[in-house]
């Protein structure tokens, strides 16, 4: 309550940490008017719910970080964890929707 106060949170807060700061996920949950979370499983809702959100540190690096399921996502991971730490393997690429030709758009107004 006093880092929240110090900090000039106030109302409902939104806590935002990284997978490994379980420690503090737990700690603020039990709070009145917290929600804590990691980043990954926060949602809109969450963030426009809150009159406050903070951050941690990595999270805040986390948001300018290369989108997950990506190999430089991968690399940014095993450095920010130590090379041991495993890293979920790459998402497959999204497959292509044909295009459209012509015979699909005849009939229709413009």
């Amino acid at each position: 309550i006093a880092l929240m106060k110090a900090m000039g949170a106030s109302g409902k807060i939104l806590l935002l940490a990284e997978d490994h700061e379980r420690t503090a996920i737990k700690s603020f949950r039990n709070m009145k008017g917290v929600i804590a979370s990691n980043l990954g499983q926060a949602n809109t809702y969450d963030v426009l719910w809150a009159d406050t959100v903070i951050m941690s540190r990595g999270t805040l690096d986390l948001g300018q970080s290369a989108p997950r399921g990506t190999d430089a996502h991968a690399a940014q991971q095993r450095e920010r964890m130590g090379n041991d730490a495993p890293v979920p393997a790459a998402a497959a690429p999204a497959e292509t929707a044909p295009a459209a030709t012509t015979s699909d758009t005849e009939g229709e107004e413009e």
